[in-house]
């Protein structure tokens, strides 16, 4: 198992199969969705210790611009990790309730 920690908390995390295993099965399975567009509003928000911002080589969080019709922004919060909901809540809020001013 992969133990992936949880950034300030102390916390370790543990996966059965690697997570990377897994988003290249997924790929595989879904070849008909490669280029498919979501439309709706979007919004991403990570912590900057978040591995899963290092998956496909760090290239993904770029590749939204080309797959997220209406990304309205990405914030990322420095010192965080991957649960950076719990990790800097009032940061999370914060971004959260400023994408939510643009689609109401």
């Amino acid at each position: 198992m992969e133990a992936i920690e949880i950034a300030g908390l102390g916390i370790r995390q543990q996966y059965p199969v690697r997570p990377k295993l897994t988003i290249d099965r997924n790929l595989e399975l879904t070849p008909q969705l490669e280029m498919a567009q979501i439309t709706q509003p979007a919004f991403f928000i990570a912590g900057t210790e978040d591995p899963v911002l290092r998956f496909g080589g760090g290239r993904w969080v770029a590749l939204m611009d080309k797959y997220l019709a209406d990304l309205r922004g990405k914030v990322f919060v420095e010192g965080a990790g991957h649960w950076v909901q719990m990790e800097r809540p009032a940061a999370v809020n914060e971004a959260l309730l400023g994408f939510l001013k643009t689609v109401s």
